[in-house]
Formats: C-alpha cells, sequence, structure tokens
C-alpha cells in the first residue's frame, strides 16, 4: 500500500487539470495542489526538525496544501481545532511536541502566547513559480504504517487524547467507502471543521485520491448552503444531525426541495440521528437523510446505511472490510440481538493513543468503541447508549 502523498501524487500526475477542491474564493487543480503543497514541503524542512507539525486553519481549500506539505517533509500532521480553551490548547502543543503551526492571518494572534513558530498559509504561494509537477517527489521511504496523522479527540472530563492513524489507516477508508458508494459522480458539500474527523478524511483526504470532489464553506449557514450546491455544482451534503434539521427548514421557508438545488445524497453523523428530524428531512426536502456511524479511532466511518436501503434507528451496516461484535462486560461474545459494547476491526483501527499507556483494544486488534449496541444479520448496527452511562444491576444492564 503507499502513503497518502504517494497516492496524491499519483493521482496528481494522472489527472493535473482535475479540480480536486473549491471553496467560496475559488478552485484548486490536482496538480497545483501538489505543486503548492511540494514548495511549503522546502520551507518547513527548513523550520522544524520536529517530528510532527500543527495545522490550524478554517475549512478552506489551502488546508490541503498545509496538511500535504507536511507529508511530504516527511512529518506527522496534528489538525488543531480552534475552538479549544487555552489548557486544552497548551496540552495539544506540548503533548504533540509541535514547535511549529501552519496557520492563516485569522489565528495568528490567537496562537501567538504558545510560544511556537508560525507559518502563515498566505505565505506560501511566493515559491509556486519555481515549481513545477515533474518536480514533487514524495516524501523518503515512508511506509504505508508510518503515523501520519494525530487528532485530539475532544475531552469532556479529561484533557484531549491524540488518535494516531498511519497512512494505511486512511488509505484503507478509501477503499472501504469505495466499496459502498459510487465515487465516480460523488461531489460533497461540507460546512464541517476540518479539525474533525470526518471532515479531514471524506473532504480533505479522500478527494486527493479517489473521485471525490470536495467544496467547503468555512462556516455553516444555511442560507448559504443552499447558494453553494448550485455555485459549486455539490450533489451531496455531509453534516450532523441539527445542521440537516437547519438546512431542511430554511429549504421549506424558501420553497426548495432537494431536487431545486441539485442534492441526491445527505449523510448524517456525529451523533445518533433522531427520528424526528429524519422524518422532518424526508417530508420537507423529499429526500432520505442517510446515517452513518464512526468515530476518530477508525479514521472515522464504520457503517453507512445503504443508499435508498436506509433502516431509520440503525446507524447502519458495516462498511465492507470491517468486523463487528458485541461482548459482555468479561469480553465474551454475545448473539445477534444481545446488548454489549461494540468492538470493531478492520485495516482503519487507529495505532493507538499517544503518550499514554492507556489502549482501548482487546484480545486480536479489536477495537473497544465505548458504545452500547446490538448486531443484526448482514451487518446491521443499532446504537443503544454509551457505556459510560451504563449501570449493571443484578447482572442486567439498566440504562439511566
Amino acid at each position: 500500500m503507499p502513503t497518502l502523498d504517494q497516492a496524491m501524487l499519483a493521482k496528481a500526475q494522472s489527472a493535473p487539470e482535475d479540480i480536486v477542491l473549491q471553496d467560496p474564493s475559488g478552485a484548486i487543480l490536482r496538480g497545483q495542489l501538489a505543486v503548492a503543497a511540494y514548495a511549503a514541503s522546502q520551507k518547513l524542512r527548513q523550520a522544524t526538525q520536529a517530528e510532527r507539525v500543527g495545522v490550524c486553519l478554517p475549512s478552506i481549500k489551502e488546508y490541503a496544501i498545509a496538511v500535504y506539505a507536511v507529508l511530504l517533509a516527511g512529518k506527522t500532521v496534528v489538525p488543531i481545532n480552534f475552538l479549544l480553551q487555552p489548557k486544552e490548547l497548551g496540552h495539544v502543543v506540548k503533548d504533540a511536541g509541535l514547535d511549529l503551526i501552519i496557520t492563516s492571518n485569522h489565528f495568528a494572534d490567537a496562537l501567538a502566547p504558545l510560544g511556537v513558530n508560525l507559518i502563515k498559509i498566505e505565505d506560501v504561494g511566493a515559491e509556486l513559480a519555481q515549481a513545477d509537477l515533474s518536480a514533487v517527489k514524495p516524501a523518503p521511504a515512508p511506509d504505508a504504517n508510518e503515523i501520519a496523522v494525530v487528532l485530539y479527540t475532544s475531552g469532556t472530563t479529561a484533557l484531549p487524547k491524540g488518535v494516531q492513524l498511519s497512512h494505511g489507516n486512511i488509505l484503507a477508508q478509501g477503499e472501504m467507502v469505495a466499496k459502498a458508494i459510487d465515487l465516480n459522480d460523488f461531489h460533497v458539500l461540507s460546512a464541517l471543521p476540518l479539525f474533525h474527523t470526518f471532515a479531514l478524511t471524506v473532504c480533505c483526504f479522500l478527494p486527493t485520491f479517489t473521485q471525490i470532489r470536495a467544496s467547503l464553506l468555512p462556516r455553516f449557514n444555511p442560507s448559504d448552503v443552499l447558494e453553494a450546491f448550485p455555485k459549486f455544482g455539490a450533489n451531496t451534503f455531509v453534516g450532523v444531525p441539527s445542521m440537516h434539521r437547519m438546512l431542511a427548514r430554511v429549504a421549506a421557508k424558501n420553497s426548495k426541495r432537494a431536487s431545486d438545488i441539485g442534492l441526491t445524497l445527505a449523510i448524517a453523523g456525529g451523533e445518533r440521528l433522531p427520528p424526528e428530524v429524519y422524518d422532518e428531512y424526508q417530508e420537507l426536502l423529499g429526500l432520505e437523510l442517510v446515517e452513518g456511524y464512526g468515530m476518530t479511532e477508525h479514521a472515522p466511518i464504520i457503517a453507512l446505511n445503504p443508499i435508498g436501503k436506509a433502516r431509520q434507528g440503525f446507524a447502519g451496516q458495516v462498511l465492507p472490510g470491517v468486523e463487528a461484535r458485541v461482548v459482555d462486560p468479561q469480553g465474551n461474545e454475545l448473539g445477534q440481538g444481545q446488548e454489549g459494547e461494540l468492538e470493531v476491526r478492520s485495516p482503519s483501527v487507529m495505532q493507538g493513543y499517544l503518550h499514554t499507556s492507556e489502549q482501548p483494544f482487546h484480545g486480536d486488534g479489536w477495537l473497544k468503541t465505548g458504545d452500547l449496541a446490538l448486531l443484526e444479520d448482514g451487518g446491521w448496527i443499532k446504537i443503544t447508549g454509551r457505556l459510560k452511562e451504563l449501570i449493571i444491576s443484578a447482572g442486567k444492564n439498566i440504562h439511566p
């Protein structure tokens, strides 16, 4: 299996004039992305000897330039959540060993107190005239097992943990998603932040080595989303359930149905899809809302409802290549229809948390999700709750 930068470069060399990403400021072609990232990678090599480099940017096409600049320099990407509190932000910088962050003028002042060097993405373009696609080379001698990204989970009761994802973990997502969805006419519009695992994988990485095209909005505004579909020619929208609900309501106020704006596929994730949102979406937009399920530790997609065959209340069917099982508190596998902790195993399971002995693995490569679930024939998953919220009394599971 190649590395991410090798896969990106191969796609760029085969179709350099194809649009890979676009945002309100314009589009970037595959060849332009490779050249820009390579030029920026030369700066990074001179600017830091650290193993990891932070990226703190809004959801713009230049995010991909920054990410691939880090990878082409032979380093690991650390996407930074710009919504973190100063204490959490300081923890991420210290835990990841960052001394350099790629950012923009917008975030520079907020990052200044961290005491790390900053490279502004606005300054990257100066060297582009000096490079061409034939000069772009992948990072020397990495392999697919090398860590590509460290994504910090948002901690509610503890400091964020660094999830280590390899090149192979993310590339495997592309292979599994391509078996579940026809990507030949898949143009996704997203207003999710790119430090979010789903947006990073589906809207930044996958477009660079699959047929997916992505259009990005720096922030979510339902009116802007409605206007963006015909402007960009997108046909798919991804977001959390609340975003879909707001979009449907604003569309209805403007007498718009999904067919009026070119929307043919809508995917909801990040949390369980409430039945009332599913029903309202279908009523107002005339389109099925497809629920998916995943987690940062799986890069992230685990299951997705089949398009046109969704089952309301189910997180979906496991992607091709994903194994799933449900276990009791002692780790014994349970049968179909029995509630227990969901465990998954696949080529996308993370390499472990950074700098901690606490690892969520069980047995031979099984990832403990922390979610309670029921499994049905055909790999259907129904999430019923969180393990930490479960009360066990007299051997029975009681939901508070």
